[in-house]
């Protein structure tokens, strides 16, 4: 028999457990990191997605992300998109790198195409002031 996936659900559900039954939050992401560890979950993408949603500690994940995270997701099957992930779409991060060394927008966008790994994108208001409204705007739901 298939074992089901672990949801956002589940995780929500562990942290509200640990934290309403005395476990205080470090400011960290220790009980989530744990839960990732339990089920062999990747911490390091999971990580991520809840830093796009500002949640950086364990209640600021249940604060910041639990509302907007489907909890029937499935934990690395998402079909939520974080707001890094809108404004990449729509082109608000400007540079990136690929293996390594920067490259252009439409480099990366190319070497994404063809699987390669874009391992860091770098918003447009560093490069331009006047993007950081834009930036803001792309990436509310």
């Amino acid at each position: 028999m298939a074992k089901k996936p672990v949801t956002y659900g589940d995780l929500f559900a562990h942290l509200e457990q640990q934290l309403a039954g005395g476990e205080e939050c470090d400011h960290t992401l220790r009980l989530t990191k744990e839960f990732a560890e339990q089920h062999d979950l990747s911490f390091g993408e999971l990580s991520q997605v809840f830093e796009d949603m500002s949640g950086r500690c364990d209640c600021k994940v249940l604060l910041n992300a639990e509302d907007r995270i489907p909890p029937e997701d499935p934990i690395g099957q998402e079909s939520f998109k974080t707001p890094r992930q809108i404004a990449i779409e729509q082109g608000f991060y400007c540079h990136c790198h690929v293996d390594g060394k920067p490259v252009s927008f439409e480099e990366a966008v190319k070497a994404a195409q063809v699987g390669s790994s874009v391992e860091y994108w770098v918003p447009c208001m560093r490069d331009d002031p006047h993007a950081i409204p834009d930036l803001n705007r792309a990436t509310q739901y």
